[in-house]
């Protein structure tokens, strides 16, 4: 135990941790920073899996932008544990905030999807982050020199942002623009949105379009996942009238 462990009273005991750390995510979801940042820093020390809630706690100081505070949490999450996904997902949305290093991201992102998400949450986020980036993959140009990347502000990076800001409500402006993208693209941008607000009916309905459209086209980690988050829909029955999901 450390010098402030010893002064204040040490970790949380595992239990506890998980129970700080569930709490602390749910707020993060509803946008209730402070309270959030707070217990996520509580669970931290006595978390079995301290690299969960260090990852969360990047993703809140991202959007916060202190994004060097995003960095440090984030990278501490990878040293803990390289094989959490979602310390690798809150590393490429910290370095998303720099285009100096949106190779450094994609390959942040490249290492998560090699990672199993720990749990619902985990997989929304790797789904979120296949519709953060599909734009600026299908664009990438290559030549003589290697692999050109560019990340636009398209409807399909705006919808995404707005996820990963926890601000569906804005998200959901953007769904009418999403004509010209590829069915089971469009599907999922759409799906996931109404899954983080809790609308059961329609996440159901536009995820499972995406799995049907994508067959086995898609890699297998975003098969896995959409997989998971219909099995996490259909955990209770909907009724289309909101809730948030988490």
């Amino acid at each position: 135990m450390g010098f402030f462990g010893r002064l204040f009273g040490g970790a949380p005991d595992p239990a506890a941790a998980e129970r700080l750390f569930a709490e602390g995510r749910a707020l993060f979801w509803a946008r209730e920073t402070d309270q959030a940042e707070d217990l996520l820093s509580r669970a931290a020390p006595g978390h079995p899996k301290p690299a969960l809630p260090l990852a969360y706690r990047s993703l809140l100081r991202r959007n916060q932008m202190k994004v060097p505070a995003a960095l440090k949490d984030a990278n501490a999450a990878v040293a803990r544990d390289p094989g959490c996904h979602e310390a690798h997902a809150a590393l490429c949305a910290a370095l998303l905030t720099d285009p100096a290093r949106l190779t450094d991201a994609i390959m942040a992102c490249n290492r998560a999807n090699e990672c199993t998400p720990h749990d619902a949450d985990g997989h929304y986020l790797r789904l979120l982050l296949f519709v953060l980036l599909f734009d600026t993959l299908m664009g990438a140009e290559e030549d003589a020199e290697g692999v050109t990347f560019h990340f636009r502000h398209t409807p399909l990076t705006r919808l995404a942002i707005r996820l990963l800001e926890c601000r569906e409500d804005l998200a959901r402006t953007e769904f009418g623009l999403l004509h010209d993208y590829p069915a089971p693209v469009a599907a999922l941008a759409r799906g996931i949105t109404l899954y983080r607000e809790g609308e059961k009916d329609g996440a159901e309905r536009d995820l499972q379009a995406a799995l049907d459209s994508m067959g086995s086209a898609a890699p297998s980690h975003t098969l896995l996942s959409l997989k998971r988050l219909l099995l996490e829909v259909r955990k209770s029955p909907g009724d289309g009238s909101g809730g948030k999901a988490g």
